[in-house]
């Protein structure tokens, strides 16, 4: 058999030109269908120190500098190691909510009428800050220093049905002082604080977002619809400016630039908690803590999964005309 070139070239080519749309239809194609490839976030458990079916976890806070994290229960504070997933040890302090200044190493929880301020160092109270109010939501600004309290009046009034008072107290993290109160048309139960955009989030049935300069409400934020749209918990990444809000049966992903909904993660949670520096969210389930590392999943982009693919295939598709030719010449050989 006589070895033809012409057909041999004319293979080739075929090849190349299938190997090119396919490259086309993976990049073009795929990425516009809106198919995502990248990996689903990993979901580990944290179980804590108390076990007791009574012991719910209600509150989380994070200190990415220290990468530790703190849970509570109402009665006590687990404080957990973000690199070993254990619980190291126990603060023996009541407290609703809670927060953290990384800066100071500063821990503050909140206990009905007052805020107890717990040295992250040596894990002891060491001073208390006596407010007028309940309250029910704790936020701090590291940068300016400031804590954001969210109380509400407990008078006759919300015996008798009526709706709560609901404040906003912000204190000087320096003096321990309020310097001012803002009136909130509703009953916030959580605070979250960027400190790079210097915002304050204020959770209810919507996510309230103000400037946390002036103290006015900019606008409202709504949650999915045909969702349970009362948030109990809040959490903001500074670094990614992504704002976390849970109804306690998944967790709304909000946009900072946007002040949308991106997507919704499925995934029980009272309290909700973000360490920036790993991009990983923390929320509480009953008495554990369960670990969303996010990071997982956005480091490989769906358009390198795709142009990967794309090389991949082109790659295969060339190299199976190159043995086409290789067979013809030893044919004719």
């Amino acid at each position: 058999m006589s070895f033809n070139p012409i057909r041999s070239i004319t293979l080739s080519n075929v090849f190349r030109v299938l190997g090119i749309t396919l490259a086309i239809c993976l990049v073009f194609g795929i990425a516009d269908s809106g198919v995502s490839l990248a990996s689903t976030p990993v979901v580990r458990s944290i179980p804590t120190a108390n076990s007791s079916a009574l012991s719910f976890l209600i509150s989380l806070a994070v200190n990415p500098t220290t990468d530790t994290v703190y849970a509570t229960n109402g009665h006590s504070i687990s404080v957990i190691s973000g690199k070993t997933d254990r619980v190291t040890h126990t603060i023996l302090a009541k407290s609703g909510g809670l927060a953290v200044n990384p800066t100071t190493d500063t821990v503050y929880a909140a206990d009905g009428h007052s805020i107890s301020v717990i040295s992250g160092k040596t894990d002891r109270v060491v001073r208390s800050i006596r407010m007028r109010y309940n309250v029910v939501g704790l936020a701090v600004n590291p940068t300016t220093d400031t804590v954001y309290a969210a109380t509400y009046e407990d008078s006759y009034a919300t015996y008798l049905g009526q709706a709560p008072e609901s404040t906003l107290s912000v204190i000087n993290g320096a003096t321990d002082k309020v310097t001012h109160t803002v009136d909130l048309n509703s009953q916030v139960l959580a605070l979250a604080v960027n400190p790079t955009t210097d915002t304050v989030y204020a959770a209810d049935d919507t996510v309230s977002v103000m400037n946390g300069a002036t103290g006015k409400v900019t606008h409202t934020i709504h949650g999915d619809p045909g969702s349970p749209s009362f948030f109990f918990n809040l959490a903001v990444n500074p670094t990614t400016d992504t704002v976390y809000a849970t109804n306690g049966h998944s967790i709304s992903v909000i946009s900072g630039k946007t002040d949308r909904v991106t997507h919704t993660i499925l995934a029980k949670s009272g309290g909700l908690a973000v360490n920036p520096t790993t991009d990983t969210v923390y929320a509480t389930n009953r008495n554990s803590v369960s670990v969303i590392a996010l990071a997982t999943g956005s480091q490989t982009s769906d358009s390198r999964v795709i142009i990967g693919l794309a090389a991949v295939g082109l790659v295969i598709v060339v190299g199976g005309a190159t043995l086409l030719v290789a067979l013809e010449r030893r044919r004719a050989a």
